[in-house]
């Protein structure tokens, strides 16, 4: 813009003397003319003259108006004309808009002109070429960017930026250096151009006062090495250098604050003096690269925590003991937990997309009737959130029971989103009341019982108007006393179960003698008198430090069994052996011949008031305690109490830890 108005003011002033030069003779014509018509006095002369006058002043002013047109026709062509051609050219240089091809080859053509008009497009060309530069280098850059943070994974962002470093200065080797948090070092994390061996062995320690990196790092400004065998502070890794095959090198740190402290670093394998342009190109595009690795970086820890939550959540659901099904609006499941899978027959990925209806199919199919499963399955589908249905189905030979609660699936603004359904196994809550009820019933027989034994015989006794002999008397008192026993043993029972079921149970050890306390057991148990009743007791046992009391008592109730169940012949027999390993235990049998416990039976007989349902049992009576408090003393010995198969009869054994605390 000076250049033109430069040119104008020399043009203003080159019209001006043109001007005062052109006006001189003019001026002079006049002044002579008028001193002669002064002098002459003849009028035919004055005439002539004046004539002559004005016949010089129309050819000096048509003399003038000729070089006045030439004048600015040529200021026209060569000055005028060129500036109104740049003036579009200058109006896109303002914009910072690059120049088309026809304004470029009028400047080049200007640009031969050795005055200030070639000056100037010479000048307006070199403008145009340092935007075109830019503009270049600010679309390298916004794709460069656009690149890198077009995804969301760390390893393949930082990839990505190295692609680019490439692209933006023409190198061929670079890498990441970032900081190994775990073990406290400076490591590559990515490399492009370098060979595996030199990516996987350079480390660089965060307290190496001459590594280039860190001095980056140290002072966040880039660094450069021009010639590594040139650069003192390079010395130490100048064979490494060479051996990898560079001779230059540059560091641009990353301005980092949600990501360990890392840095950009640019090797060239010759000498390189990195210019201020390239640097600067590398410092904004670091401004860049450093958003999209922090966002990844972030990404990546908030999608690792995510999942793992979401894992922990899949595992603690998926491994409840109640199904859960959680359906979209068109009654598809979306969810199913591995319960359901078990109750469906299906995998937990062929249940997802399926309808609720073929699930609940599946699911009910071991109902005995078809009709009542299809009534049942109408009747969950229109029930409503809060709404509760119970069924029992069978599972593995044994029936279990469930209860379904749908309810409506929200997001957090209250927003319908679907359904859900949760099967809960009640089966232990009804066995609960099932054995509340056999409690109530067991108990209120049991006490019945003795009770109007002993009420009868004592009224009898207490009778005015009948006398008993001494014989008689003593044969009542002596029921009215057992009787009295027999509910004396059920309350100690109860309360034995209930020490042991709340953990207030606590036993006094001391040396069991085995074959007088099985003995005495066995007359506790009140063998009959066709029974049969032997002891086997392995030789040379260790001494066993036991509570003796309720040792007996765990005996007690087993030959008690063996008697109630076996009947009037049974044949009952208790072993005692050692068996040292793996732990040293003191193992006793109780056998009888009696008809057996079912297989499927074995465990369940242990549960306290559990009575296997069959008519042997129906006639037999008792409150089913007493399996469940063998179990409770035994465990609170440290053993185990299981029932061993046996072709015929039962046989019920228990270890019992041999502790010497002499």
């Amino acid at each position: 813009m000076k250049h033109w108005l430069s040119s104008l003011n020399d043009l203003g002033n080159q019209l001006t003397a043109l001007y005062l030069l052109l006006s001189i003779p003019f001026m002079a014509a006049s002044f002579i003319g008028n001193k002669l018509i002064d002098q002459i006095n003849a009028q035919a002369v004055a005439l002539q003259v004046e004539k002559t006058l004005v016949l010089f002043n129309i050819t000096i002013l048509v003399l003038f108006l000729l070089v006045s047109a030439v004048y600015w026709l040529v200021i026209y062509k060569q000055i005028i004309n060129p500036i109104k051609k740049a003036f579009p050219v200058n109006k896109a240089v303002s914009q910072s808009n690059p120049m088309d091809e026809k304004q470029k080859k009028i400047l080049e053509h200007f640009s031969t002109r050795k005055d200030q008009i070639g000056q100037l497009a010479k000048c307006m060309l070199t403008m145009d070429e340092a935007i075109a530069s830019r503009s270049r280098e600010q679309e390298i850059l916004f794709e460069t960017s656009a690149a890198v943070i077009a995804s969301l994974d760390p390893q393949t962002v930082l990839d990505r930026i190295l692609e680019q470093v490439e692209r933006l200065l023409g190198v061929q080797k670079s890498a990441i250096v970032a900081l190994d948090q775990s073990r406290g070092i400076f490591s590559i994390w990515a490399g492009r151009g370098l060979s595996e061996k030199y990516m996987r062995e350079l480390t660089i320690q965060p307290t190496d006062p001459k590594s280039i990196t860190m001095r980056a790092l140290n002072g966040n400004l880039p660094l450069q090495i021009s010639n590594v065998e040139e650069d003192e502070s390079f010395a130490p890794y100048l064979k490494r250098a060479l051996k990898e095959g560079f001779s230059s090198l540059l560091v641009i740190p990353f301005n980092t604050h949600h990501a360990p402290p890392s840095a950009l670093l640019v090797y060239r394998s010759e000498p390189h003096v990195f210019s201020k342009t390239e640097i600067q190109t590398l410092e904004r595009f670091a401004n860049h690269a450093t958003m999209a690795i922090e966002n990844a970086i972030l990404f990546d820890r908030s999608d690792t925590q995510l999942h793992a939550q979401t894992l922990r959540l899949e595992a603690l659901v998926g491994s409840l003991n109640d199904g859960l099904i959680l359906s979209d609006h068109d009654g598809n499941v979306v969810y199913a937990n591995r319960r359901i899978s078990e109750l469906a027959g299906l995998s937990t990925e062929k249940i997802k997309g399926i309808s609720v209806r073929q699930t609940l199919r599946n699911i009910f199919i071991k109902l005995p009737d078809p009709e009542t499963s299809q009534d049942l399955i109408r009747t969950i589908l229109t029930l409503e959130d809060g709404q509760r249905i119970r069924i029992s189905l069978k599972e593995s030979g044994k029936t279990i029971d469930l209860q379904l609660h749908v309810f409506d699936v929200t997001d957090q603004q209250g927003t319908p989103t679907g359904n859900g359904l949760i099967l809960q196994d009640i089966t232990a809550d009804q066995e609960l009341d099932r054995m509340r009820s056999s409690l109530v019933a067991t108990v209120s027989h049991e006490l019945r019982t003795p009770l109007a034994s002993i009420k009868g015989y004592a009224s009898t006794l207490l009778a005015e108007d009948v006398s008993w002999d001494q014989t008689s008397q003593r044969e009542f008192l002596e029921i009215i006393s057992n009787e009295a026993d027999r509910l004396t043993n059920l309350v100690n029972n109860l309360l034995d179960l209930s020490r042991i079921e709340s953990g207030d149970f606590k036993l006094s050890y001391d040396e069991c003698p085995l074959e007088k306390l099985i003995i005495h057991a066995a007359q506790g148990a009140k063998l009959q008198a066709d029974n049969t009743f032997d002891v086997h007791i392995d030789p040379g046992l260790p001494p066993l430090f036991a509570d003796s009391q309720r040792l007996e008592t765990v005996l007690r109730n087993l030959i008690e069994n063996a008697v109630k169940y076996a009947g009037e012949l049974a044949s009952i027999r208790v072993e005692v052996t050692y068996q040292k390993e793996p732990k040293n235990l003191h193992i006793f049998r109780v056998f009888d011949n009696g008809p057996g416990i079912p297989q499927e039976e074995h465990k369940r007989i242990f549960k306290s008031f559990y009575r296997i349902n069959d008519d042997l049992t129906r006639l037999a009576t008792g409150t089913g305690l007493g399996l469940a408090i063998c179990q409770g003393l035994v465990q609170a010995h440290g053993g185990e109490i299981w029932v061993e198969p046996k072709e015929s009869g039962t046989c019920i054994a228990f270890s019992i830890p041999s502790c010497d605390l002499r």
